[in-house]
């Protein structure tokens, strides 16, 4: 199982591990957007067009254009600083796993280094589930940090994840 956590200072940090950090709603939000937004966005579209395909690209659409013309901001600025410290001290490989698609990689860079977070790595895993896409970018045997906001992606990492030599999984609650 997984760790609901409200703040990145409740997350130990081992020697030379992995920590995994997801984007949006983990470590960095942006003003207006919140699960309700999706929701409300998503009817509407779906109100106009009864089709689930074109709703939800409408609704993306809609989001992609937004993050564009604003910054992000930190959901825990003191916990998230703390803890990159932390594994900077420990010497563990810091990298960012989001679901976003590479086509956002340009803007996904820019609102890291906004955020002023030491992440040096950025993987886009749009359609495929996280624990299959570390698979592929974490090497045998590696003690892994994993912090998502979203069950499914925790319990994909939690289940499919064969490669690592321990995982602790953390789901971050922010409150919007």
């Amino acid at each position: 199982m997984y760790k609901n956590i409200h703040t990145f200072s409740d997350i130990e940090i081992l020697s030379q591990c992995t920590l995994v950090l997801d984007f949006d709603e983990t470590i960095a939000k942006y003003d207006l957007i919140s699960k309700q937004w999706w929701k409300d966005k998503f009817d509407y579209y779906y109100s106009k067009h009864s089709n689930y395909d074109i709703a939800d690209n409408l609704s993306l659409r809609d989001w992609k254009e937004y993050i564009h013309s604003v910054n992000p901001k930190h959901t825990d600025k003191e916990g998230i600083l703390k803890l990159m410290d932390r594994a900077i001290y420990h010497k563990c490989r810091i990298l960012c796993l989001t679901a976003r698609c590479p086509e956002l990689k340009e803007i996904t860079i820019k609102h890291i280094k906004h955020l002023e977070l030491p992440i040096n790595e950025i993987h886009f895993s749009k359609n495929i589930g996280k624990g299959h896409y570390l698979n592929g970018i974490i090497n045998n045997g590696d003690n892994v940090i994993f912090i998502d906001d979203m069950d499914e992606n925790l319990m994909d990492v939690l289940k499919n994840v064969t490669t690592a030599g321990s995982i602790t999984c953390f789901k971050f609650i922010y409150k919007f």
